[in-house]
């Protein structure tokens, strides 16, 4: 209904949203997809709290809650694309738009200070963390698979 296929960018996609007023789901959970979908309104000059809850709705739930309700409202919403391959309640929505560097989102990892949380394994954390970081670790990321696709890729210099 907001003619997504037809767009060149992804500012476009996000102002043919905001155009339409189709229903679109936000995950509202200030998790890294829902900080990723702000920064797409920004970027498209749209400032979301001053959108209506007719049709700006926020989930405030994970992305496989936030899916099932886009899917139960026949909305729109913005998934990361491994989510989206294992899903498996699509009904008849697809993956619209993916085509813009502006749709990276990077996961990181961090070690937490051992200062400030002295009652973590501070050990297991570090083998963990020297293993996602090895040559290994960063192989098994870009050979990572769903349904054939690949879904991560590293950025590690190695």
């Amino acid at each position: 209904p907001a003619k997504i296929r037809l767009s060149s960018n992804i500012s476009e996609v996000f102002s043919r949203l905001y155009t339409s007023q189709y229903k679109f789901i936000s995950r509202g959970d200030d998790s890294g997809t829902h900080l990723k979908e702000k920064e797409l309104w920004e970027i498209s000059n749209l400032n979301i709290s001053n959108f209506d809850s007719n049709w700006y709705l926020e989930s405030g739930q994970g992305m496989g809650a936030t899916l099932n309700i886009t899917i139960g409202l026949n909305a729109y919403t913005l998934t990361d694309h491994a989510t989206w391959l294992r899903f498996t309640n699509k009904s008849n929505h697809i993956s619209l738009y993916n085509a813009d560097n502006n749709l990276h989102n990077q996961y990181g990892i961090i070690k937490i200070n051992p200062q400030k949380c002295p009652y973590l394994n501070h050990n297991a954390a570090n083998i963990f963390y020297n293993w996602i970081l090895s040559t290994r670790g960063q192989d098994l990321i870009d050979k990572f698979t769903i349904n054939d696709t690949a879904v991560f890729k590293s950025n590690i210099i190695k």
